[in-house]
């Protein structure tokens, strides 16, 4: 059964507001992996479900190439919004990622955090961030696993839309893995947050 979530004008709304829902910082995990700039001016960057742009607009500061994909209007308002507050350019993309062609072997890096879809609409859009990857390319996931269900710190209300070991495992075993853990933190990313259980990866294209 649908739920809220699934309808772009959900995320419209609640974005249409002035300020940013989820901050203006980027993801804790992000900072984490991504601690030098890249290695030329020409490295691209794609981050799926790029909300209002938080991600991709600090990766652009730091000398990225970046693509913000969303499938909100409103969001890819505010993410060109940011980008100007901040001085820095950036390419938006108004699309659902479970169906969007994702180019082939184009990105350096490809980052997806608290990005949920039902499992069906996941594994088309997980499949098109491999190909997207350029061989060496990273990908990096954050988001809720299953054990977030009873949790009130955010995340989709359906079990089919979070993250399991050997669904990452599935979609992402291609890649090199560097993290692949499930943990629990207290996300301070926004007022919708606190206390969450989420999975963590990192992979590496083969060249």
């Amino acid at each position: 059964m649908p739920i809220a979530e699934m309808k772009s004008d959900f995320w419209d709304e609640r974005y249409r507001q002035d300020r940013f829902l989820f901050s203006t910082q980027p993801n804790a995990f992000l900072l984490d992996q991504v601690k030098e700039p890249p290695e030329t001016g020409q490295n691209r960057a794609l981050a799926v479900g790029d909300g209002e742009g938080r991600n991709g607009v600090w990766l652009a500061e730091r000398g990225w190439q970046v693509t913000s994909l969303d499938y909100a209007a409103e969001g890819i308002a505010k993410t060109e919004r940011l980008a100007a507050l901040r001085g820095v350019s950036l390419t938006t993309v108004c699309a659902d990622a479970s169906t969007w062609a994702f180019p082939e072997e184009q990105f350096d890096l490809i980052v997806l955090f608290y990005f949920h879809l039902p499992r069906e609409a996941a594994i088309r859009a997980h499949a098109g961030c491999v190909r997207a990857l350029k061989p060496g390319g990273r990908l990096l996931l954050e988001g809720f696993r299953k054990q977030q269900m009873p949790l009130s710190s955010g995340g989709p209300k359906g079990e089919d839309w979070m993250y399991a070991a050997d669904e990452i495992q599935s979609d992402f075993g291609v890649l090199e893995a560097t993290v692949d853990r499930a943990v629990g933190r207290v996300l301070r990313e926004g007022r919708l947050h606190g206390s969450a259980a989420v999975y963590q990866f990192a992979g590496r294209k083969a060249r």
